[in-house]
């Protein structure tokens, strides 16, 4: 939603402003998403380590 708002031509701080979260947040999708595409913007914690908490 970040990616596609700073596409219509909002500004990075617009943008995390109206989805509250941090504008840094914003920036890495941003600069992520024009460095390698749609690609880039999966969920990276996948291979995040083994769950915390047990049964």
């Amino acid at each position: 939603m970040a990616v596609a708002a700073v596409g219509r031509g909002a500004s990075c701080n617009a943008a995390a402003r109206a989805l509250g979260c941090a504008t840094s947040t914003v920036v890495g999708a941003v600069r992520r998403y024009r460095e390698a595409g749609r690609q880039a913007l999966r969920d990276r914690r996948a291979a995040n380590g083994l769950p915390k908490v047990d049964g």
